[in-house]
């Protein structure tokens, strides 16, 4: 397994930073992220059924700050994902 972020550049010659996963051999896209004319930070996410949204400059102070606060979306979904399921299966197992 290996998470990793990536720099491209975008159409309008902006770089976006990605974060892939590769948990069983199939890189997938989790989030991406840009700083925009004001400093702050859009993000978006197929996962977090995210389209558009955005973290203000001033919370995170520094594009690392931008990157842990994107991991950490991430690893909350996964964790509700997982809570989820396991209160489906309880409730399955007791009817």
């Amino acid at each position: 397994m290996n998470k990793y972020w990536k720099e491209e550049i975008n159409k309008n010659n902006k770089t976006l930073y990605v974060l892939y996963f590769e948990p069983f051999e199939n890189e997938e896209e989790l989030i991406r992220f840009s700083e925009d004319e004001d400093g702050d930070y859009v993000y978006s996410s197929e996962l977090l059924n995210v389209e558009y949204d955005w973290i203000s400059k001033d919370e995170v102070l520094s594009l690392e700050n931008v990157k842990k606060l994107c991991e950490n979306m991430i690893e909350e979904h996964y964790e509700n994902e997982i809570s989820y399921y396991e209160e489906i299966l309880r409730l399955f197992k007791e009817s």
